[in-house]
């Protein structure tokens, strides 16, 4: 028996392209690495997010420019917390505040540029790793490499629908640096797709071709991780 695409099923074809679904969960950011310096004197902040601006005065510790105005004892930054520890390991270290995690008056001066620390940007929910290179005296001024958001894959759209011969055949444009699974199903409501092929992206446009099914429709979606 011939396949046959309905207008509907091909648009329902063009309709399932997605990315990873998911619960919301925190945010990891292992992106690539930026540096970011606050030289003596000068006023720039590292605008992180919306909600987290890191600045810091002439003396004292750093302070979230977005909420507050200077540095405040064992609260500043506010909306964030710290710890000491590498970023694979951010759910199960121990988070205080700015100062604490560093060790507190005394020693903060030489540990801060020592040690690799986590900070969690409450509101956002996002973790990202963080070492200070350099930190200023009396007169201010910091430097640090954190890590950014990673990478985010284009949405898949799927084109060129067709049959070509035996084989039902379309088309996507990959994401570069990332995998593109195709799945298959046979029922949409039951929500039992299988895995039909893995193919690593490099930005280009795939064209992938399956046997058709002897009967019944078949429906086809990419999933990029």
């Amino acid at each position: 028996m011939n396949l046959r695409f309905s207008a509907a099923a091909i648009a329902a074809l063009l309709l399932l392209c997605s990315g990873n679904l998911a619960l919301h969960a925190q945010a990891v950011w292992n992106g690539p690495g930026m540096n970011f310096t606050q030289l003596s004197g000068n006023n720039n902040q590292d605008e992180i997010t919306p909600n987290v601006w890191l600045n810091r005065g002439a003396k004292k510790g750093l302070y979230n420019a977005r909420y507050e105005t200077a540095y405040t004892h064992t609260a500043s930054p506010s909306q964030t917390e710290w710890a000491i520890g590498a970023l694979a390991d951010y759910a199960s270290l121990t988070y205080t505040d700015w100062e604490t995690c560093y060790g507190g008056p005394g020693v903060l001066q030489s540990n801060i540029t020592t040690q690799i620390a986590v900070m969690h940007i409450i509101p956002d929910d996002i973790y990202l790793g963080i070492q200070f290179i350099s930190w200023g005296g009396s007169g201010g001024g910091f430097s640090y490499t954190r890590t950014t958001a990673p990478p985010v894959a284009a949405p898949v759209t799927l084109t060129n629908a067709a049959m070509v011969g035996t084989n039902f055949q379309f088309s996507y444009v990959s994401s570069a640096g990332f995998t593109n699974i195709v799945f298959s199903a046979t029922n949409l409501l039951n929500n039992s797709w299988q895995t039909r092929s893995n193919l690593t992206g490099d930005g280009s446009l795939m064209t992938v071709q399956f046997p058709k099914r002897i009967s019944g429709t078949e429906f086809f979606r990419v999933s990029t991780q």
